[in-house]
């Protein structure tokens, strides 16, 4: 089976703010299903996030999430055919920051090479050692989202 490792970022909607904990969840079972990994870094505006599986799995939910109007924003990253997962064991995970570090580091991850994208959330994803629940994340109370 051929796989593909696809990385994105994408600006946040109010509506995906808002239901962020529900779509984990509901991706997590998807993702099973579909053989696909990966993990998500969102501060409540901006998401990074790298999926890989099956190239024909990846190209879809990609499309979809393209599609999905609580995304703005969408630009691929990193788009590449790879021999073995970097997040294999998570349907997706939820990056976990420390308190202070979410904004500025997001932002920086948005605007870094492909590379550095990839490493720090495979960094950040390894050093969690377990798929954290969706209630681990929340908006922060004063949160803005166009």
């Amino acid at each position: 089976m051929k796989l593909r490792q696809i990385v994105y970022r994408s600006i946040a909607s109010r509506q995906l703010t808002s239901q962020f904990h529900e779509l984990l969840r509901t991706s997590r079972i998807q993702n099973r299903q579909r053989q696909i990994t990966g993990a998500v870094d969102f501060d409540g505006i901006r998401l990074v996030q790298v999926i890989e599986g099956p190239a024909d799995a990846v190209d879809a939910l990609f499309e979809k999430i393209r599609e999905d109007s609580r995304h703005g924003q969408v630009r691929l990253i990193l788009d590449r055919p790879i021999e073995e997962r970097q997040f294999g064991q998570w349907s997706m995970t939820a990056i976990q920051r420390p308190p202070g570090d979410a904004n500025r580091s997001i932002l920086s991850l948005c605007n870094a090479a492909p590379s550095t994208v990839l490493s720090t959330l495979v960094f950040y994803a390894h050093s969690q050692c377990a798929e954290p629940t969706a209630t681990h994340w929340a908006a922060p109370a004063d949160l803005k989202v166009a």
